[in-house]
């Protein structure tokens, strides 16, 4: 059984901050290739794990930009086995999926929307999937509890003896390790629950890695965004792909499990989907009013008014013509003095 997994599509009308102006198509473009994919491959069943629009907000989901979406989906040749992201209706509010533009698609003859285990059949192969669609980002109790219940609800269908190859499918903050700044699910609470866990939400790519504890094992899949997410170093060096992998049997009937990453070749450099110039500019400035800030703190106000020191802010020029400076280098100076002026006036306050 040949399946592909591809996540976190991000489709927009409008492109997202410090995004070229080509954004949407260049989405398009790549979930294109995804449906060449699935024909080139032979794929089974595709597997998308959420966040197919941006926008939450269905007054931001143009109806040019649904119809768009549809027609792509038109393109695979497969089902569509999904489930829906943090970014498709507000608040993990599930109920409201089928009054959001989202639900348009879920209504596609291609797509099949779960809820519950799902179960494949394949000549000797037997999967089966157990989604979490995101839910405001469920708890980790609340996550283990759904896998748990899927998992014992009922027997298989097949025959008794015959097994299944369990795969979860999650829009959720799953993380390898370590400790966040957001709440988020550790790899191994999730240990035993499914034999393979494909996840979005986390937009950067982590691989494929197995992780073994009291006697189970689980594989964990986080190939990225499609749409790469917002602008830091790992999104920079990374290329945008889906998993592709093959469900078979060994001769002593165990599962068996091989897979290949496959980046997109309709992706772009970098620098060329991402206003780079305009972050840089954004970084320039917040070094320095953070340089600002440090020597504000550093100073003794007790020798002078800090009144003063605003009107001499303020009565600061660029130091040129501005009629003839640059508009870009203009608008960071008068950001830092906006910002000194605010600083200087809560300190003397």
């Amino acid at each position: 059984m040949r399946v592909l997994w591809w996540s976190d599509a991000h489709v927009s009308d409008v492109p997202p901050v410090m995004r070229t102006e080509g954004y949407t198509e260049d989405i398009f473009l790549k979930i294109e290739e995804i449906a060449e994919l699935c024909v080139s491959e032979k794929v089974d069943y595709s597997l998308f794990g959420g966040d197919f629009f941006n926008s939450k907000i269905a007054s931001r989901v143009s109806h040019n930009l649904v119809n768009r979406s549809l027609r792509t989906l038109d393109k695979f040749p497969c089902p569509i086995i999904w489930i829906v992201g943090s970014h498709d209706v507000p608040y993990g509010r599930l109920d409201l999926l089928y009054k959001r533009p989202i639900g348009t698609l879920l209504r596609h003859p291609k797509v099949k929307y779960i809820t519950d285990t799902l179960e494949l059949s394949d000549k000797d192969i037997n999967v089966r999937i157990f989604p979490v669609s995101d839910a405001y980002n469920n708890t980790t109790e609340e996550v283990v509890n759904a896998l748990t219940a899927m998992k014992h609800a009922r027997p298989l269908s097949w025959a008794t003896g015959t097994g299944s190859y369990d795969i979860a499918m999650l829009h959720q903050p799953v993380v390898k390790d370590g400790s966040y700044p957001y709440p988020v699910i550790q790899s191994a609470d999730l240990v035993g629950l499914s034999d393979m866990l494909l996840y979005g939400h986390m937009h950067n790519y982590v691989g494929e890695w197995e992780l073994a504890l009291d006697g189970h094992k689980t594989t964990f899949v986080n190939v990225g965004a499609i749409s790469r997410g917002s602008l830091d170093e790992k999104t920079l060096s990374r290329v945008p792909m889906t998993l592709l992998f093959d469900v078979s049997k060994t001769e002593s009937g165990s599962f068996r499990m091989t897979y290949k990453e496959t980046p997109l070749k309709s992706a772009k450099p970098a620098e060329q989907v991402f206003r780079l110039a305009e972050k840089q500019e954004s970084v320039d400035r917040e070094a320095d009013i953070e340089a600002l800030l440090t020597s504000v703190k550093e100073t003794g106000f007790a020798a002078f008014s800090s009144q003063a020191a605003v009107d001499r802010i303020k009565s600061l020029s660029y130091g040129e013509d501005e009629s003839t400076a640059d508009t870009t280098a203009l608008m960071h100076f008068e950001t830092v003095k906006t910002v000194a002026v605010e600083i200087l006036e809560e300190l003397g306050g």
